[in-house]
């Protein structure tokens, strides 16, 4: 009896919950459905633009919440990139597709009691859009509109902004058609600024020399930025200008880290033609390649150019200023060491000029050097890095030398003067690779090589206030090396 009564305390309970279980299951089994899924089939939209998959039509008619939750099913080529699919746990996703083609995404929606799962096909085509007229008073973002291998943008004709602000996305293509142009007018702003991995590029439909024209910058903005950009293809002559990047006067620009390539005349153009007064130009970084020439420009522009940009393999391999007759007039200037000659015509100093050690400095035929006024020339070279001065070609008396006029003080150290005393520096003077008339003059270490059968160093009518060192040489030329006792 003790064994029975035991068997029924322990079968009675599992009874009960085995009972209790199966009607639970019934009533959900049995319950009707009472969630409605509610979404287009298909929808169409554009490369790298948003576009919403939309299935908030849902309802349950018993007044449950419901969540989402979207995941593509299919897709062209080879990778989905998941950062293009946001907001995926919503009734409305939000889709920014990379690629062109089609996709199928499917969204599960669920209440607590049931779960429903459709699909929606999504169409995505791209364009390029096409820049046909001037831009007036409008503010642009240019960014992505087609995938790897087609331009997002086509520039037709000169173009002009006025009035205009542009702000070009990394990674974005610009296409320039044939003696194409674009012109940052004053009160507009050209803002591209892309990355090391993702650049901006600005290239001709055909990558021919010349092809396009040239960006030209009128605007004095702070925000005209080139950072990260490959420009190819431009620098056919367009009224005065002569490269494919070029200013008008007061132009403003920061260029950093772009490359320059391919293009006619000059990649970089500072005001050779006419005169560009009042540029504010900050160049760091920059790698020019392939062109005529990297930067074509007037030696008052010398000091814009930075020591870590790349100026070799074009086809002169030098910063060329063909304009003579250059005043350096306003505030201090440095010449940086360049991995090319600085090349230019006569210049005369009423600045104060430094030419930091290493400094590469050729002169044209019969062209100089004055320094006058309140000029003054700071050429300190080391034993490693000794400053060079010399001719275009590397032959006697090729270029006239260095005149001096100035009262401030002058420093010549570590320095090779080559090919000078082509002719007299002022009339009636001793032909001299240095000319003195008056004033002061450090010089130390300093080699005089190939200045034909002429002093060195010479004064005429006023006896200068000379400092001169033991280690002054010369090769190919007279002793004495100076007429100053």
């Amino acid at each position: 009896m003790t064994t029975i009564s035991r068997c029924y305390r322990w079968v009675t309970p599992m009874l009960f919950m085995l009972i209790f279980v199966a009607c639970e299951e019934d009533s959900i089994d049995d319950r009707p459905s009472t969630l409605s899924l509610d979404l287009p089939s298909q929808v169409s939209g554009w490369f790298n633009e948003p576009i919403s998959l939309n299935a908030s039509a849902s309802r349950d008619a018993a007044g449950l919440p419901i969540s989402y939750h979207w995941e593509v099913v299919s897709f062209p080529g080879d990778h989905f990139d998941p950062k293009s699919l946001d907001q995926d746990r919503t009734a409305i996703a939000k889709f920014t597709p990379m690629n062109v083609g089609e996709f199928v995404f499917e969204v599960t929606a669920s209440t607590e009691f049931e779960q429903q799962k459709g699909r929606i096909r999504v169409i995505v085509d791209a364009e390029t859009i096409i820049i046909r007229s001037n831009r007036i008073g409008v503010v642009e973002q240019w960014r992505k509109t087609t995938p790897e291998g087609i331009p997002d943008y086509r520039v037709e004709g000169p173009i002009s902004l006025n009035d205009t602000e542009i702000t070009v996305e990394e990674g974005v293509v610009i296409e320039m058609a044939e003696n194409a142009s674009l012109t940052v007018n004053t009160g507009s702003f050209f803002h591209a600024v892309g990355t090391e991995d993702e650049p901006i590029t600005i290239r001709g439909t055909e990558q021919t020399r010349g092809y396009w024209s040239s960006l030209r910058f009128a605007s004095g903005s702070s925000n005209n930025r080139l950072v990260h950009v490959h420009l190819s293809d431009g620098g056919r002559n367009r009224n005065n200008d002569r490269g494919m990047v070029t200013f008008a006067a007061n132009a403003r620009l920061h260029i950093e880290a772009c490359r320059l390539s391919n293009a006619q005349n000059s990649a970089l153009e500072l005001g050779v033609v006419t005169s560009r007064s009042g540029l504010q130009i900050t160049h760091l970084k920059n790698d020019y390649k392939n062109n005529e020439r990297s930067v074509y420009t007037s030696a008052s522009y010398y000091h814009v150019l930075d020591g870590e940009s790349d100026y070799t393999g074009n086809d002169i391999d030098a910063i060329v200023a063909i304009q003579s007759g250059i005043n350096l007039t306003q505030g201090s200037l440095t010449w940086q060491k360049l991995n090319v000659p600085y090349r230019t015509g006569q210049i005369t100093v009423t600045t104060e000029l430094t030419l930091s050690p290493g400094v590469h400095l050729q002169f044209g035929p019969n062209t100089a050097m004055l320094v006058s006024g309140n000029g003054t020339l700071t050429a300190e070279g080391t034993s490693d890095e000794p400053i060079r001065i010399e001719g275009v070609e590397s032959r006697p008396e090729e270029w006239r030398g260095i005149y001096f006029r100035s009262e401030n003080s002058n420093l010549l150290q570590h320095i090779e003067i080559r090919g000078a005393g082509s002719s007299g520096l002022t009339s009636g003077a001793p032909r001299a690779s240095i000319l003195l008339r008056g004033g002061k003059l450090a010089i130390d270490n300093a080699t005089f090589i190939d200045g034909g059968n002429n002093y060195a160093i010479a004064y005429f009518v006023s006896r200068p206030d000379l400092n001169m060192g033991e280690n002054i040489s010369v090769v190919n030329m007279p002793e004495p090396f100076t007429n100053i006792d």
